[in-house]
């Protein structure tokens, strides 16, 4: 398992009236820095899921330490950690 080189800690989600769009941005940073823009009719349920991301990672990796190597559940969570990494 290679190294995640993601945009690092809490993501939030703003809603943006004058562009009509939510921004997800990096918490962590003085006001944060935007992560991605979303506008369109599923923006807002989109903005949560993107958001959501780092601590769902993290929850992913968490539950595999803790997984018996090669167990179905295993195998499924290593799969889609390494498809968010881009492997």
């Amino acid at each position: 398992m290679s190294e995640a080189k993601f945009t690092g800690g809490e993501w939030r989600r703003h809603y943006s009236p004058n562009c009509q769009e939510y921004v997800i941005c990096d918490r962590r940073r003085n006001g944060g820095y935007a992560v991605a823009s979303l506008s369109g009719s599923n923006s807002k349920a989109n903005a949560h899921l993107i958001a959501a991301a780092p601590e769902m990672y993290n929850a992913l990796e968490h539950i595999l330490e803790n997984q018996a190597l090669g167990s179905p559940l295993a195998l499924s969570i290593s799969n889609l950690l390494a498809k968010a990494r881009g492997e």
